[in-house]
């Protein structure tokens, strides 16, 4: 692993290579198979926005092999509706001959850092900020770390340097602390300052610190940062595909005459002519209202619970603006 302290926002320039920093300038993926969903929602655990619990609960309403966290947003609400504002790209994996720097979302660190671990192949990868990090987040982080890969911090931070093979410094940057404990290196590199280089490169080796003048430093930098964009979730379709709409006007029948005994609810159901070619879909669709807790049974009866009422409002105010605009 290698190591890099700039407080000039600056990163170093390596060729090919996948950058995730504060100042980047694309949206993080979209898209993840059911082996990198749970990878995913533990970094959100450890960020502090979900409990393991509710990882658990996540994860067992997902049906598929691969889950958008539009899908994610509409059966959970948030924190998903925030990061679908962020994560649009629609990238499923790294592209392994081209640059590319994806933003830091705020609050959503570590996140940040492991969508875009979870699509790379054999890309470097960057990563800026991590002195941000608390020590759980890091033991995390490091599990997907490897050793041509460059952690960045604003200033120094020993739980980096002590797991480093090689780092570069910036002159500028404030090393008072850790020259203090290394008298050796000291004087190395106060005789680099005096030839008014901006970085000095050191290389680690079994605790030992030690000047490296064959590293030639090239540094970059990014002007951008996150860029929100407004979704609109079609949550009947997301969740239900070609039922969707089937699911809507039975819940909104539902809705009119409450509460429906469930007998005549799932009558009702299974005969719309959707499901006589497919009989077996309608348990399963029906299934899936209950897991995704638009529905509830409560004495024999069906009733729509408040989810399912934000649904149905949020559709009906839909289909009221597109005919305002017809």
């Amino acid at each position: 692993m290698r190591y890099w302290i700039s407080s000039n926002l600056e990163y170093p320039k390596i060729e090919k290579s996948v950058y995730v920093v504060r100042e980047g300038g694309n949206p993080l993926p979209r898209k993840y198979s059911i082996y990198e969903l749970p990878v995913l929602l533990r970094a959100m655990v450890l960020d502090g926005w979900l409990s393991y619990r509710e990882a658990d609960s996540i994860l067992e309403l997902v049906d598929v092999d691969e889950c958008n966290l539009d899908y994610l947003a509409c059966v959970w609400g948030e924190p998903f509706e925030t990061l679908c504002s962020y994560f649009y790209s629609k990238l499923d994996k790294l592209p392994e001959n081209k640059t590319l720097d994806f933003w830091i979302v705020p609050e959503f660190q570590l996140t940040s850092y492991i969508s875009v671990l979870l699509k790379r192949e054999n890309s470097t990868i960057v990563l800026g900020d991590v002195e941000l990090l608390n020590d759980e987040q890091l033991r995390f982080l490091l599990r997907f770390i490897k050793c041509n890969d460059w952690l960045c911090s604003r200033s120094l931070d020993f739980r980096f340097l002590n797991l480093a093979d090689f780092a570069v410094l910036d002159s500028k940057a404030n090393l008072d602390l850790f020259l203090r404990h290394h008298a050796g290196l000291r004087h190395a590199i106060e005789r680099v300052k005096q030839v008014k280089h901006d970085y000095f490169p050191i290389r680690i080796s079994s605790g030992t610190f030690g000047t490296d003048t064959t590293f030639k430093v090239e540094t970059v930098k990014f002007n951008s940062g996150p860029i929100p964009r407004k979704t609109k979730l079609n949550r009947f379709e997301i969740v239900f595909g070609e039922y969707g709409e089937l699911v809507y006007s039975i819940l909104d029948e539902v809705l009119e005459s409450l509460p429906m005994p469930l007998a005549n609810f799932y009558r009702l159901f299974s005969t719309q002519d959707e499901f006589v070619k497919e009989k077996w879909q309608a348990p399963e669709v029906f299934s899936k209202m209950l897991r995704v807790g638009i529905i509830e049974v409560q004495a024999g009866s069906v009733i729509v619970t408040e989810k399912g009422l934000k649904w149905i409002a949020e559709k009906r105010r839909t289909e009221r603006t597109k005919r305002g605009k017809s």
